[in-house]
């Protein structure tokens, strides 16, 4: 399937359409080639740009550059819209640009597919604290259950655990 993927991209980068070639390289490299070829090359590069643009995206988000990081997730999401890490990085990007609504929604479809995506789960911990409509005692019993999950799949997660205890201040 690796192969044909990789076949499939050529043929679109023949045709002009640059897009579904990298589209197609993308599905590539979730199956490793039995031998090589002459396109794994092309492939192994679209990889290397695809993981050195989700790491810029993190150093921005880090740096507070929200517009040049929202532009790389965009340009990101326009070869592969299904990565987990980037998903989440745009929703980081939401909720920093005051979008908190936007940010709650990506972690939501993002638990909905793997309900112990703990990392969602953090930030989506982390967001709720800092929203002033979910400190009512019932919004924080369900940040507190939220934090519980997730220490009930990690339970030597220290975020968790501090998160935890700073709701339980409250």
């Amino acid at each position: 399937v690796g192969y044909v993927n990789q076949l499939l991209g050529r043929a679109y980068l023949g045709l002009g359409d640059e897009t579904k070639a990298e589209q197609a390289w993308s599905e590539a490299t979730m199956h490793k080639p039995k031998w090589a070829d002459p396109w794994t090359q092309v492939v192994v590069e679209h990889v290397v740009g695809l993981n050195a643009m989700r790491q810029k995206i993190a150093e921005l988000l880090n740096q507070g550059n929200t517009v040049e990081a929202r532009k790389l997730i965009n340009e990101y999401f326009s070869f592969d819209e299904s990565n987990r890490v980037v998903r989440r990085l745009s929703g980081a990007c939401s909720a920093r640009e005051g979008d908190a609504g936007s940010a709650m929604a990506v972690y939501s479809e993002l638990l909905q597919e793997d309900p112990r995506d703990t990392v969602t789960m953090l930030l989506l911990a982390k967001l709720r604290l800092q929203i002033v409509q979910y400190q009512t005692p019932v919004e924080l019993d369900k940040t507190r259950k939220l934090l519980n999950k997730i220490l009930s799949i990690t339970p030597d997660n220290v975020q968790a655990q501090q998160l935890l205890e700073e709701v339980d201040k409250e």
